[in-house]
């Protein structure tokens, strides 16, 4: 666990590098800028996992009802797991126009909070450089 002086420090650097990532994308149109954001949710919506937790995961793992259920949390292929009314969920949200339409607002939806929060940050770390 990073020191909350580091933590600010790393999130600094990270910010940075996000700021180069944004001059490249400045080149681009206001459509291609879109269609590149929209391809990269399309991406990590493809490598989705419910749950991401190894620890977990590895609790629970086994022939049972439950080490079923995580089997399917870490399932990023529908076709994959044991309850089906989990697996349509998944492949709703995967495959189908509206359900990739709700889940690209939802990746909209963190991202713009995720930039709220870098704007505090960015603030936070502009006060310990001056």
């Amino acid at each position: 666990m990073l020191l909350p002086g580091l933590w600010t420090q790393e999130i600094c650097a990270n910010m940075e590098i996000q700021k180069q990532k944004g001059k490249q994308m400045e080149s681009l149109t206001a459509s291609e800028q879109i269609d590149q954001k929209h391809q990269e949710d399309l991406q990590r919506l493809r490598g989705f996992r419910l749950l991401d937790d190894d620890f977990v995961t590895k609790c629970f793992e086994g022939d049972t009802p439950v080490g079923k259920l995580m089997h399917d949390f870490s399932c990023t292929d529908a076709a994959d797991m044991y309850y089906g009314t989990l697996a349509d969920r998944g492949r709703f949200f995967k495959e189908s126009k509206e359900g990739i339409e709700i889940m690209c607002r939802a990746m909209e939806d963190m991202r713009n909070q995720t930039l709220r929060e870098q704007s505090i940050l960015q603030k936070e770390c502009w006060q310990m450089e001056y």
